[in-house]
């Protein structure tokens, strides 16, 4: 199937072979029904990148949101059904599918499948083999996998691990006992999404903090083990010669990791990032408003 990211300008670009962790799914009997749509370039075209939108696709919308993404909304406003995964997402919720693959270098996953109300998990980057996939940042980038149910997830999950030089297993048999868990919770109040990607809703953060809370007071008398806050260090905290840190790297290997994936891939009408920019030049009826 055509791996384009959205961009017509990748429109009939194929690569020789499956992505090694779809080729394991289909060797353990999962059927792929198809691609979905994504935010294009993984949102990674602009700044002004809205979640789920691509020039290929449209504009994905989510099942819960009568209407679909209001007019005006910020790129990742409460209308909007986020990204960049969100095909994946949103064809899991509305019952196309039990599973999905996606990928996330920066909230990918973790914001779609939220807002479909799914359980999902990015791996750890640089253990799953990538071969096959057009990453934009390999230092963040890794697959994952949502779904409805914790279970379905759990043998999803087992099967993209397996792809690793390394292969872990996960127990045959999960606890079931709070006891047995160690659970940490960074604070909602410093880990959110920008302004300039959601606008401050005071009741909506309202609503979002008491519930996050109500959880791990229930996990507490469950006898969960639970580290509240957890001391992480924010992005905006890394600093390169005064940049954003993230950032910096991430811009610094777009270039290049396209450019090396457009030289496998055994067909495509552009060859390099620089050929994309001009495509998009020239084609500016085929852009998804950037």
């Amino acid at each position: 199937m055509p791996t384009t990211l959205g961009s017509c300008a990748l429109r009939h670009a194929k690569h020789s072979k499956q992505a090694a962790v779809v080729q394991r799914l289909v060797e353990q009997g999962l059927i792929i029904l198809g691609k979905t749509n994504l935010s294009e370039f993984g949102a990674a075209k602009g700044e002004k990148a809205v979640g789920g939108l691509s020039a290929v696709g449209g504009q994905c919308q989510s099942p819960y949101i009568k209407g679909g993404v209001i007019k005006g909304d910020s790129a990742l406003g409460q209308s909007n059904p986020g990204g960049s995964s969100t095909g994946s997402a949103v064809g899991v919720t509305a019952g196309y599918s039990p599973l999905a693959i996606a990928g996330e270098a920066d909230g990918s996953i973790g914001t779609p499948a939220s807002r479909a109300s799914l359980f999902a998990v990015k791996c750890t980057p640089q253990t799953i083999p990538t071969d096959g996939t057009f990453l934009i940042s390999p230092t963040f980038e890794s697959p994952g996998g949502m779904a409805k149910t914790v279970e379905d997830l759990t043998e999803l999950i087992k099967i993209i691990i397996s792809t690793t030089d390394s292969p872990l297993e996960l127990p045959k048999e999960m606890p079931t006992a709070w006891s047995n868990f160690s659970l940490g919770f960074v604070d909602p109040n410093v880990w959110q999404l920008p302004s300039s990607l959601l606008a401050p809703d005071v009741e909506y953060s309202r609503q979002l903090i008491s519930s996050y809370e109500a959880a791990i007071e229930r996990i507490k008398n469950l006898d969960g083990r639970v580290h509240y806050p957890t001391p992480l260090v924010h992005p905006s905290e890394l600093q390169f010669e005064g940049k954003s840190g993230y950032l910096t790297i991430l811009l610094g290997e777009i270039r290049d990791t396209v450019n090396r994936t457009l030289q496998e891939l055994p067909e495509t009408p552009v060859r390099s990032l620089a050929d994309i920019i001009k495509f998009n030049e020239d084609h500016p009826d085929l852009q998804a408003g950037l």
